[in-house]
């Protein structure tokens, strides 16, 4: 049996005088490289003819669909396109032997040498391509996780890295020999992180303000009403009390009953964040708020001005400050107090918060974890097409959010089954936007195991474009959708 050593650099194994540490430096090195370097600095040969027979709404579209080889069509780009793409959203190959497109299983060298030299001129001159405030964002899976990362510090710099999403899609699978994998990576790069953060950075709206914000006022309009308390209806169902005795006994709706209701219905709702669930009171104006402690947050002592007590506005005495202070000066303490800005207790023993409206706070970080557990296939159903593992449209849509804004350019050059065309179009229906795609797809044969029952779809790009086609076309059929542009240009390479 082949040891294990036998895989790794013996270098590394034993420490002798043979190594040169003046020669040594942190890289990422393997064969091919000088040749990668190479292919990302050639002209392009090619050209793209346009066909109008496979495009929709040629005279009025901004969207395109290319076919052919990645590596030439991004060359051509480079003359259109340098420095006017807002995000790139790949998902490529991942070194799995499985995935549909291209060749995906590149572990004849023993260092990925194919995977390495496969990318490396495809992310080298896809940066072009990205504005000042651009962003690269990729799917990849464990397999080549690390490669990538180092490339991309290579290319586009360690300082500029965003971070990485990890993808739970909820269903484990593998079998006995290893961990059940249930995620994938989504590795996150900005062309210029300080450009990027600058125009917005990494936000996204809480996904459940607006519910929340929504249930909060349904309660608040319901202040002054008659309603039965739960507990009394049913002793009443029970011991079946005459209605008027009931009713007798009948209570009002204050605001320490609606949000008494509010927190509850928090309480049951799963799908809050905890920064959400935060957000469990309603105020007098029925803003729905957290409190938060206004406490210093540093070790040391703030400065005496940090210390001056607050007064309950009911028992008009002082109530206590925090050990280390307040976080702001008295000044703005009282802005905070004329804005009501400020919760107190029912006594002056308790500490004031701060009071953050949720209505201002709709904006969060970003997790490091998103969960999404749903497919495309009860699309490709209803829409009679087939296709492998393609990318929810819907969750696609939820990534292109975090890092794009209503006129920005979106280029997908792995394009597959169209997923990222197909979410730009349901983000743009969503929130009014005039986002538009580029996809680029190399016009692969399909599978015999793929193949759709209309024989004109031949290969991937066929696939692509029509999915495109039938997903316009469920947008269009709601009339308040007329603005959206669903339409594409198809050019090929030659």
């Amino acid at each position: 049996m082949k040891k294990v050593e036998d895989n790794l650099d013996q270098r590394i194994l034993v420490c002798g005088e043979s190594i040169n540490s003046k020669q040594e430096r942190f890289e990422l090195r393997w064969n091919g490289k000088a040749e990668a370097i190479n292919l990302a600095g050639r002209k392009p040969t090619g050209t793209l003819r346009p066909s109008r027979e496979g495009s929709v709404n040629w005279n009025t579209t901004e969207n395109l669909y290319i076919e052919g080889d990645n590596l030439e069509v991004l060359r051509i780009l480079q003359q259109s396109y340098q420095q006017k793409v807002n995000m790139i959203y790949i998902d490529p190959p991942y070194n799995t032997g499985k995935d549909f497109v291209y060749k995906d299983n590149f572990r004849r060298g023993k260092h990925h040498n194919e995977w390495l030299n496969f990318m490396y001129p495809r992310l080298k001159l896809a940066r072009n391509l990205l504005t000042e405030d651009g962003v690269i964002v990729v799917h990849i899976d464990e397999h080549e996780l690390h490669h990538l990362i180092t490339i991309l510090h290579e290319l586009y710099g360690e300082e500029n890295a965003l971070g990485t999403i990890v993808w739970d899609k909820l269903n484990p699978k593998g079998d006995a020999t290893s961990v059940a994998v249930q995620h994938e990576s989504i590795v996150c790069f900005a062309k210029n992180k300080a450009a990027f953060l600058a125009n917005g950075g990494m936000k996204r709206k809480k996904p459940n303000a607006l519910k929340m914000l929504k249930k909060a006022e349904s309660l608040f309009k319901k202040r002054g009403e008659k309603y039965i308390p739960t507990d009394l209806l049913k002793v009443a169902k029970k011991y079946k009390l005459p209605q008027h005795i009931v009713e007798e006994h009948s209570s009002y709706y204050n605001l320490k009953t609606i949000n008494k209701e509010f927190a509850a219905w928090i309480k049951k709702e799963e799908s809050l964040s905890r920064g959400e669930a935060a957000y469990s009171n309603i105020d007098e104006e029925g803003q729905v708020y957290q409190a938060v402690s206004m406490a210093w947050p540093n070790n040391r002592k703030a400065p005496d001005d940090y210390f001056v007590p607050l007064v309950h506005p009911v028992t008009k005495k002082e109530c206590p400050v925090p050990a280390k202070g307040w976080r702001n000066p008295s000044q703005t303490m009282k802005k905070l107090m004329e804005r009501n800005e400020i919760v107190f207790g029912k006594d002056e023993t308790t500490q004031p918060r701060r009071k953050y409206l949720l209505k201002d706070h709709l904006m969060e970080n970003i997790p490091s974890v998103i969960a999404y557990g749903g497919s495309d296939a009860a699309f490709f159903n209803q829409i009679g097409l087939k296709f492998d593992h393609p990318k929810p449209y819907k969750f696609v849509s939820e990534i292109l959010s975090f890092f794009t804004k209503g006129d920005d350019i979106i280029l997908d050059f792995f394009s597959g089954s169209a997923s990222v065309g197909h979410a730009v179009m349901h983000l743009n229906k969503e929130d009014g936007g005039e986002r538009e795609f580029i996809l680029v797809q190399l016009p692969e044969k399909i599978k015999p195991s793929f193949q759709s029952s209309d024989p004109h779809l031949k290969t991937i790009c066929d696939i692509g474009k029509e999915r495109l086609r039938r997903a316009g076309e469920l947008i269009s059929e709601d009339e308040s959708n007329e603005g959206v542009d669903i339409g594409f240009k198809v050019f090929k390479l030659e």
